[in-house]
């Protein structure tokens, strides 16, 4: 028989998932209403600000990892989660409780007004971090920046990680626009870190201007000096750092965390609290490595410049292995271009269906030219990729955070979150 709490927190998983609010107009007001009626928490502990296209999770596991190593009592608010949503809310690397959440949901009931899925959540974190005394909350934007629901922060520090496409129904159809959708979590006088390139940089270096706020562009990207298949060892201005997260994209958004630690200059984070804290920064289905014989990776990318980036690290990793993409895609993506790069790295291409807006496996199939096959049922789909791989082969996860995320529970059946 289920404990009570187990109980009260489904229902608090129903009620909250069902929440719409206003899903078709985007903007600050709803949260900032039930905010400032639990008298405004984001203001009582130090934020980061981390936007961007993608790595926006790597860098903010990476700063807070630093800042709790250096002595400090640190938030973290992410999202998506992978399996269970108490992964989205943490201190000091500890999941919310499920009676924690349960009682933090409650709270913020007694002031919601319309708010959505999101803005629900954003809010129980805000009030959870002052519950819980943080010195500093790492705050990763959920969707843009300029209407997103933590835009109600004022930061220490802003972060804008990268710009390419993504979300273009709702950010824009250039990447100017995009830029501008994100430069908008910009508070005047905050500093911002960003690294940003070509015009989207420019986009952001005149928003930062019009805030008088001074931009910092992380374009020292640390040198590998060696790599596993479970850690890259970098060198960063003489800093020898061990990485637990692979591909040469992480060493660009290890760039983006140093300098973001740097233009905070804080005492307490020394070369030591660096180290330590860059080898403490878990963070899972980003490039992961989870089974050998065969080689399993997980990686939730899921737009095409993240595909482009993992299908190229993959590639690096798995040598001359056989490599076979087991992917799933949510609906709304441009799904045929990010197909494009997992198909030149694959030598089959296996397509199945998460359990949250998929797309359909079939019409994926019919997107490639290469070799592949349709199989809906995650587990059957998973076991067709060993037997296709054998011992020796790699198999590559991706398409969809929430699609790995169901791969993992194939995998760890009895783990109710990571």
């Amino acid at each position: 028989m289920a404990r009570p709490v187990e109980n009260e927190y489904g229902n608090t998983l129903n009620s909250l998932f069902n929440l719409r609010g206003s899903e078709d107009i985007l903007g600050t007001e709803r949260i900032e209403k039930a905010l400032s009626e639990l008298g405004n928490p984001q203001n009582d502990y130090k934020t980061i600000h981390i936007a961007g296209t993608n790595g926006k999770g790597s860098v903010a596991v990476m700063v807070s990892s630093v800042l709790q190593r250096a002595g400090f009592r640190v938030g973290l608010y992410t999202s998506p989660h992978l399996v269970d949503f108490r992964e989205r809310i943490r201190v000091n690397g500890k999941k919310i409780g499920k009676k924690e959440t349960v009682e933090i949901f409650q709270k913020v009931k007694k002031h919601e007004s319309g708010m959505t899925f999101f803005e629900f959540a954003t809010a129980m974190a805000f009030l959870y971090f002052k519950e819980k005394g943080v010195d500093y909350a790492v705050i990763e934007v959920g969707l843009g920046g300029r209407l997103d629901a933590t835009n109600v922060i004022v930061p220490e520090v802003s972060v804008i990680t990268n710009i390419s496409n993504d979300h273009e129904e709702l950010l824009g159809d250039t990447i100017e626009r995009i830029a501008y959708e994100k430069a908008c979590i910009i508070k005047k006088g905050v500093p911002v870190v960003t690294g940003a390139k070509g015009s989207a940089l420019e986009v952001i270096k005149d928003y930062a201007k019009k805030k008088k706020s001074r931009t910092f562009v992380a374009d020292k990207v640390p040198h590998r000096i060696d790599e596993t298949d479970e850690y890259q060892i970098i060198d960063y201005g003489g800093k020898k750092i061990t990485l637990p997260l692979l591909g040469n994209f992480q060493l660009e958004n290890a760039s983006v965390a140093l300098k973001t630690l740097e233009v905070l200059n804080i005492e307490e984070v020394t070369d030591e609290a660096i180290i330590g804290g860059m080898w403490n920064a878990k963070w899972p289905a980003r490039m992961q490595v989870v089974a050998r014989n065969p080689m399993i990776i997980l990686d939730g990318a899921h737009n095409l410049a993240g595909a482009k980036a993992l299908a190229d690290s993959v590639k690096d990793i798995s040598g001359k292995r056989k490599i076979v993409a087991l992917v799933g895609i949510k609906k709304g993506k441009d799904y045929r271009k990010i197909l494009k790069e997992f198909e030149r790295i694959s030598d089959f291409m296996i397509f199945s269906e998460s359990s949250f807006k998929p797309h359909d496996c079939r019409m994926l199939l019919a997107a490639i030219k290469g070799h592949g096959i349709a199989v809906k049922d995650i587990k059957k789909a998973l076991g067709f990729a060993k037997y296709m791989a054998e011992k020796n082969g790699t198999i590559l996860v991706a398409g969809s955070l929430y699609f790995v995320g169901d791969v993992m529970h194939v995998i760890w059946p009895n783990k109710s979150s990571f």
